[in-house]
């Protein structure tokens, strides 16, 4: 674990009654007219099916919905960005634009290049992402 890191993990996240702003878990747990945030609104390309028409009837996922779900890249990206906003991991070490990065070139190529001549996998990026949390 990287030093001065105290993130949870997708499981922690799943399990906590609140979440940092501005990011809602759910409806029990939002602002006034706030609703769970969803993965769309945060990562692209988004987690929602089909493509074309009847794509943006689809609301997609939410967040909490994909720290349950089997894609775990798609898990640890949510519980690193849930961590980086709660102040649990510090920019020097994994900031918002590189989670979202990391999802967005592992979304499109299956693999994430963190420097030129290095390409990790889903599972080199999972161990990547733990490495920032307790709690993995």
């Amino acid at each position: 674990m990287y030093g001065n890191c105290t993130g949870k993990g997708p499981e922690g996240w799943e399990s906590a009654n609140s979440w940092p702003s501005p990011y809602c878990k759910g409806p029990d747990n939002c602002g006034p007219g706030q609703s769970a945030s969803r993965f769309n609104e945060y990562f692209d390309p988004d987690l929602r099916q089909g493509q074309g028409q009847g794509k943006g009837q689809d609301p997609g996922p939410t967040l909490l919905t994909v720290l349950g779900g089997n894609n775990e890249v798609a898990k640890y990206v949510v519980a690193a960005l849930l961590n980086y906003a709660a102040g649990s991991v510090p920019a020097t070490v994994l900031r918002e634009s590189t989670i979202k990065h990391i999802w967005s070139e592992f979304a499109t190529t299956a693999a994430f290049t963190p420097m030129p001549g290095a390409s990790w996998s889903q599972l080199e990026i999972v161990d990547y992402l733990k490495s920032t949390m307790t709690s993995a």
